[in-house]
């Protein structure tokens, strides 16, 4: 389950909670300042943590803590890295997974092409090493789909675009591995 979890300003008091509706909710609380906001999945555990840590400063029977600068960047990087990392690992998965069905894609062409397997073998390596590469260009020009100011859009893309490059990478060095070892 996916929600917001934000720190806001009033005053000298910053607030630390989730919502459903970041928009509803802004409005009934009025800040003075959105520090930060983030969308993520794990959205109640994070603001769970971020209460315990910061209990010593917490206002009793509230959300609203006195939070020294430094604890106030610690929180905003908290919740940033949560956000980041969630992507990060979501971005990892689904770049494999993407590569390895454009794998077996080309392994079931070419097995129907071909009947010699290292023939297979070569020609689905050398073809998915070059889907890779498409799907390099196409990262550098689709938009994340995430709630990410223009800086974090611009890493999530440079970000794509090294994932894909590591997987090419990595075709490619196994491929010389194979064919030094007369494998294929």
């Amino acid at each position: 389950m996916t929600g917001w979890i934000y720190l806001i300003r009033n005053g000298g008091l910053y607030k630390i909670g989730i919502t459903k509706n970041i928009n509803n909710r802004m409005r009934q609380l009025k800040p003075d300042e959105v520090l930060v906001k983030s969308y993520i999945s794990n959205y109640r555990e994070l603001e769970k943590d971020l209460h315990y840590r910061y209990k010593k400063v917490r206002i009793p029977q509230t959300e609203y803590f006195r939070l020294s600068i430094f604890e106030i960047r610690e929180c905003k990087r908290r919740i940033l890295y949560n956000k980041y990392s969630n992507y990060l690992f979501k971005l990892c998965i689904t770049s494999l997974l993407s590569v390895f069905i454009v794998f077996l894609l080309f392994i079931c062409l070419n097995i129907y092409i071909f009947s010699n397997w290292r023939l297979v073998i070569s020609n689905s390596i050398n073809g998915t090493e070059k889907v890779t590469y498409l799907f390099m260009l196409i990262s550098c020009i689709t938009t994340s789909g995430e709630k990410f100011n223009f800086i974090h859009e611009f890493r999530f893309r440079i970000l794509k675009v090294t994932i894909y490059l590591i997987f090419n990478i990595c075709l490619n060095m196994i491929s010389q591995v194979l064919q030094n070892y007369s494998i294929i």
